[in-house]
C-alpha cells in the first residue's frame, strides 16, 4: 500500500489542487513525468464521470494520485545523473577545447534554421541579411550552466547559444520492478534548461540489442556452445555489407556467452546469418520494439528506440520470459475518497521460454563479471549480482547501459540532442563510460539505503543443472577443432583441403526432459574424455614411432 503523505502540488491553477501521492514522503513526482501522469490520468478516466455528468478535470477538480514512484530511489537516481553528468560534460568540453563540436558549417547552419528565432524572423519577413545580423548580436539570455547545473543569465550572440547549447550533453535514466512498476524516472540533466525527456527519446541501440540475437537463436533451437565465426566478412546480399569489429581483431571462434559477453560485432552478425533476419525482427518486435526493421544491421543496434522501450524488452528476461507492462500510476481517487481507479496488476503473457530467459540471463552476467561492463566491478565496486549490457552507436553518438537484478531493472542513456556532437573516442565515448556509471552510482547508493537495499543484494534463482550443462564451453578458441559437439560431425573436402560442418540434429536440449537432457550432457562429456585419451594414446604412439626412426 502507498500511505498519503504532505499534499504536493505541481500542475495546480485552481484553489482546487490536483495532488500527488509518493510512497511513505512528501515529495512529487519526477519532473519529467508529471505530462505522461495527467495523459495517463485522462486515458484510465476516459469513461468515469463526476456525479453531474462530465469527465473529471485534472487540473482543478482537486483528484489525489498516487504514483508508483519510490522517493529515495528517485532522489538518488537524480543524485547519481546530476554528479556523473557533471564530471562528463567538463571532460567533453576538453575532449573538445578549441575546436567545434558542434560538427561542420553545415550543421551549424542546420541548427540555426531549426531555431526559433530563425522560424519567427522568416515569418516576419526578414531577409537573409536581416536574419544573420540578428543571430550576431549580443543580447542577455539564460543559459545552463553544466558545472554548477543551473540556469545563469549570460550575454551571448544567439549564434554563440546555438553553439554552445547544441554541445551541451543529456541524459535519461529509467528503473523499475521486473513486473513494470517505475520507481525512478529522471528525463534529463535540468526540466528548466531542456523539457524533452530523454526517457522517451528515439535513439539507435547499439550493443544494447546484442542479446535479442542470441535469445532467438536459443529459442530456435541453437545451443550456447554452437561456436560463430570472428571473420571480417563481406555480405554481397546484402549491398557489400562488411561490419567491422570495434577493436579491428579478427579470428578464433567465440560461444554465444563469449561473443556476448566481449561484444564481438562479427560473430553476432554470424549467428543473425543463421538464424535469418525475419525472427530476430518478429522476437525484438514481441518484446515491444515495433520499429525493427528487417535488415541484418539490426544485430549490430541500427534499431530505433526508447529507453523506456528497452529497460521494459530487458525486463522479460529478469521476468523469467514473462513480458512487463510499465506503470507509474497506483491510485486515483476524489478529495472524499472515493477511488476512480486502481491497478490491480495485469496477467503477463509468456514471450520467451523460461530456459532461454535463464540463459540469456546468465550470458549477461558475464558482461558485467568480466566483459564490456566490467567496470561495474572494478571501477564502482557495485558487487550485486547483476546482468546487463553496454551499447555505442557508431561515432559514439549514443552511449547505452541497460540491465537488472532479480528486483529491479533499469538502464541509462547518454548522448547530445544532435547527433552530429559526439566523442571521437571509444574510450570516452562508449556506454561503459557515459552511460554505466549513472547506473553504478545509482546502485551503490540502493545497496547503503537499509530501507531499499533489498531491490539489489538479493541473488538469481540457481539454473537448472540440465541447462548449466549445455553452457559448458569456453567463451573463445583459437579453432572450432578444439571442440566438435556431439550435433556436429566435421568432414574433410579433398577440393578446398578443409573441413566442412555437417549438422546431424539441431534440435535443442531444452525440449527434452530434464533428466534425459542431463543424461546426454553426461554421455556427451564421458564420450569426449574418450576421444581426448584416443587422440593422447596415438600421439604418444606416433612420437615413440618417429624418434625410433630418428635413432636409425
Amino acid at each position: 500500500e502507498f500511505l498519503p503523505a504532505t499534499v504536493y502540488d505541481s500542475l495546480a491553477v485552481d484553489s482546487v489542487r490536483t495532488s500527488y501521492y509518493v510512497e511513505d514522503h512528501n515529495v512529487g513526482p519526477a519532473t519529467y513525468l508529471r505530462e505522461h501522469i495527467r495523459l495517463e490520468m485522462e486515458d484510465l478516466l476516459r469513461d468515469v464521470r463526476r456525479s453531474d455528468g462530465k469527465p473529471y478535470n485534472f487540473y482543478t477538480d482537486g483528484l489525489r494520485i498516487t504514483t508508483t514512484l519510490d522517493a529515495p530511489l528517485q532522489r538518488y537516481a537524480e543524485r547519481a545523473t546530476a554528479e556523473h553528468m557533471k564530471q562528463l560534460q567538463a571532460d567533453f568540453d576538453q575532449h573538445w577545447k578549441g575546436q567545434n563540436a558542434y560538427g561542420t558549417t553545415a550543421d551549424l547552419e542546420r541548427f540555426v534554421r531549426q531555431s526559433e528565432r530563425y522560424r519567427v524572423l522568416t515569418q516576419r519577413g526578414a531577409s537573409q541579411a536581416e536574419i544573420d545580423s540578428s543571430f550576431q548580436r549580443p543580447v542577455r539570455m539564460e543559459v545552463y550552466n553544466a558545472q554548477s547545473q543551473k540556469l545563469e543569465v549570460r550575454t551571448l550572440s544567439p549564434l554563440d547559444s546555438i553553439k554552445y547549447n547544441v554541445a551541451l550533453l543529456n541524459a535519461g535514466f529509467l528503473a523499475m520492478e521486473p513486473n513494470g512498476r517505475v520507481l525512478a524516472w529522471v528525463g534529463g540533466v535540468n526540466f528548466e534548461s531542456s523539457k524533452y525527456d530523454h526517457v522517451m527519446a528515439r535513439r539507435q541501440v547499439g550493443s544494447t540489442f546484442k542479446p535479442f540475437v542470441y535469445a532467438t537463436a536459443l529459442e530456435m533451437g541453437h545451443q550456447p556452445c554452437e561456436y560463430l565465426d570472428n571473420l571480417l566478412t563481406t555480405y554481397t546480399q546484402y549491398e557489400d555489407w562488411k561490419p567491422e569489429n570495434s577493436n579491428g581483431e579478427y579470428g578464433g571462434v567465440y560461444s554465444m556467452a563469449g561473443g556476448l559477453k566481449n561484444s564481438v560485432n562479427a560473430v553476432t552478425v554470424d549467428m543473425i546469418m543463421r538464424t535469418g533476419v525475419e525472427p530476430v525482427q518478429q522476437f525484438a518486435q514481441n518484446l515491444g520494439l515495433d520499429q525493427t526493421p528487417a535488415v541484418p544491421s539490426i544485430a549490430l543496434g541500427t534499431v530505433e528506440a526508447n529507453l523506456l522501450e528497452m529497460v521494459t524488452a530487458y525486463a522479460s528476461f529478469a521476468n523469467g520470459g514473462q513480458t512487463a507492462d510499465p506503470y507509474y500510476i497506483q491510485r486515483i481517487e476524489t478529495r472524499d475518497g472515493k477511488i476512480l481507479y486502481k491497478h490491480d496488476g495485469e496477467e503477463n503473457d509468456e514471450v520467451i521460454s523460461r530456459a532461454t530467459a535463464q540463459m540469456v540471463t546468465r550470458m549477461l552476467q558475464g558482461v558485467v563479471d568480466g566483459g564490456t561492463a566490467g567496470r561495474m566491478r572494478y571501477t564502482y565496486g557495485v558487487n550485486y549480482q547483476l546482468a546487463g549490457k553496454t551499447g555505442t552507436t557508431q561515432n559514439q553518438t549514443d552511449g547505452w547501459f541497460v540491465g537488472y537484478g532479480p528486483k529491479i531493472v533499469f538502464g541509462a542513456w547518454v548522448g547530445a540532442d544532435q547527433p552530429s556532437v559526439r566523442w571521437r573516442s571509444l574510450r570516452q565515448g562508449s556506454g561503459a563510460a557515459t552511460a554505466l556509471p549513472i547506473v553504478a552510482k545509482f546502485l551503490k547508493q540502493v545497496g547503503e539505503d537499509e530501507a531499499r537495499k533489498q531491490y539489489v543484494n538479493q541473488r538469481f534463482a540457481p539454473m537448472p543443472e540440465a541447462l548449466m550443462g549445455i553452457m559448458e564451453c569456453a567463451d573463445y578458441m583459437e579453432s572450432r577443432l578444439e571442440f566438435l559437439p556431439d550435433e556436429t560431425d566435421w568432414v574433410y573436402d579433398d577440393e578446398t583441403g578443409t573441413y566442412k560442418r555437417v549438422i546431424k540434429d539441431r534440435r535443442s536440449l531444452l525440449s527434452l526432459n530434464p533428466d534425459r537432457a542431463l543424461e546426454r550432457i553426461r554421455k556427451k562429456r564421458s564420450k569426449e574424455e574418450r576421444k581426448a585419451e584416443r587422440r593422447a594414446k596415438r600421439r604418444e604412439f606416433f612420437n615413440k614411432l618417429w624418434n625410433n626412426e630418428g635413432e636409425r
